[in-house]
């Protein structure tokens, strides 16, 4: 009797052990079962933010040049005196680099981030008609994203190609432009795991159109302008590479946005000896009239715990300003010196160019 007293006791200690093991067994399944951290997709919001950013600089850049005006163009006679090089050039081209730097304020699940970007754009333009331009241009650039509250880092290279052609009448000139751009973007995240990362591409279509009046008096000028601008950005899905606990696989993102604008240029002229120089400023409103940026369904990259993430979209009214100093070396070309800044709501941007052009 007392043997299998001992042996029932000691049956029911190893089946209360066993039991006890699978229960702390399933309690650290649960503990450690895969969830999304609603900031895990940061980094594919800034990278479409970048885009719009660098798209958005591209457009306005190519119609900036398509204008004879652009930094003083003919205001004044020839520095050169009578019969040197009055008739207008055929041919232009340019050469500039720049910085810019921007950032977007929280939002949904979008925590914020710091954006700092520096590229260089060459262009070409011929005059193929009386008072008509055409022109080429190929713009390359790397961005660095720092999201820090969500511990969050990117690297993001894009390289634009832009057709644009512009048509003066009188006082009036309409140009237009169109452009199409291919990155790459690669990301590491920080977790209480470890790091995950991923790479995955990215690429943008734009367009652009503006009508502006050219009003000089005297050495001076103001120039109203009218426009639209459209961009479709778009970075393909991945899946994180790192602990499979932590890591996550976030869809294909499309945004797109029309915005209309209205502002005027003024700028003022004049010479030193046989150089020219040249002021101007800028300023104009913008309406994003279309916005349209999804909200994502991201998961685990094993596939459970799918958390829908809210979409983060700029401000919809905004204001751009910037001023330029330009000094005309020789009748064709010149050196130039820009700054740029723009504001919308929970977002704001500042930039610098330096560049050159030349005419022949």
């Amino acid at each position: 009797m007392f043997v299998r007293y001992c042996v029932t006791v000691i049956a029911s200690l190893g089946a209360l052990a066993l039991v006890t093991g699978e229960s702390r067994a399933q309690c650290a399944f649960a503990c450690q079962s895969p969830t999304v951290d609603t900031t895990s997709a940061n980094n594919a919001f800034s990278a479409e933010f970048a885009a719009f950013d660098l798209g958005s600089k591209f457009l306005h850049t190519m119609t900036d040049h398509s204008t004879s005006y652009f930094g003083g163009g003919f205001t004044l006679p020839n520095p050169g005196g009578s019969g040197a090089g009055t008739e207008q050039p055929h041919f232009r081209s340019w050469l500039e680099s720049y910085g810019l730097w921007s950032s977007t304020s929280a939002q949904e699940n979008f925590v914020g981030d710091h954006r700092r970007s520096l590229g260089g754009v060459a262009g070409f333009g011929a005059n193929v008609a009386p008072g008509a331009w055409v022109g080429v241009s190929v713009d390359q650039s790397h961005t660095t994203i720092n999201a820090p509250a969500a511990m969050q880092n990117a690297g993001f290279d894009l390289t634009q190609i832009g057709l644009n052609g512009s048509y003066e009448f009188g006082p009036w000139t309409l140009s237009a432009g169109a452009i199409r751009g291919i990155g790459s973007v690669g990301t590491t995240r920080d977790t209480s795991l470890g790091a995950v990362g991923t790479s995955f591409n990215a690429d943008l279509w734009g367009a652009i159109s503006e009508l502006s009046y050219y009003w000089g008096f005297g050495n001076a000028r103001i120039v109203p302008k009218v426009g639209v601008d459209w961009l479709r950005t778009h970075t393909a899905a991945y899946s994180e590479s790192g602990s499979s606990l932590v890591a996550v696989s976030v869809p294909d993102i499309v945004g797109t946005r029309t915005r209309v604008f209205a502002g005027t240029e003024i700028g003022n002229s004049w010479m030193a000896g046989t150089t020219m120089f040249d002021l101007s400023a800028y300023g104009r409103f913008l309406d994003a009239v279309e916005r349209s940026q999804p909200s994502l369904l991201v998961t685990t990259t094993t596939g459970q715990s799918p958390t829908l993430l809210q979409a983060a979209v700029e401000g919809r009214f905004g204001v751009d300003a910037g001023a330029m100093a330009s000094v005309r070396l020789t009748p064709l070309s010149r050196l130039y010196l820009g700054f740029e800044s723009h504001f919308r709501d929970g977002y704001q941007a500042y930039g610098g160019t330096i560049g050159g052009e030349l005419k022949w």
